[in-house]
């Protein structure tokens, strides 16, 4: 016989968005992207939208997407939360602007 118990313990402070990360993730590998759009909402919700990864998280699916100009707005928002500290989003976003211009069919300088 098999028992299985489930404990009513709550979660460490942060463990929810943490969870949500990881389920993002998997649902986007699983090509779900709106189900893992909605943890990401859920996520940033739950931490004030204070946590830029999460929003970098965000950014990266919508460009996986083909939608650059989202995720052009959603690298920004994220730059703003760091305030600029972030070296590999500085990176990314210089990437998505790259793209973003190249889309719209303007020069790079």
């Amino acid at each position: 016989v098999l028992v299985l118990f489930l404990t009513a313990e709550r979660m460490a402070y942060g463990e929810h968005i943490r969870y949500l990360k990881v389920r993002a993730q998997q649902l986007s590998d699983e090509a779900d992207h709106e189900r893992s759009a909605n943890c990401i909402s859920i996520a940033r919700t739950l931490c004030d939208d204070s946590d830029h990864e999460l929003v970098c998280n965000q950014a990266v699916e919508e460009l996986q997407r083909g939608n650059a100009k989202a995720s052009l707005k959603l690298f920004s928002h994220a730059l703003a939360i760091c305030e600029g500290r972030d070296r590999r989003l500085v990176e990314m976003l210089s990437r998505v602007y790259g793209r973003s211009r190249d889309a719209s069919g303007a020069q790079q300088s």
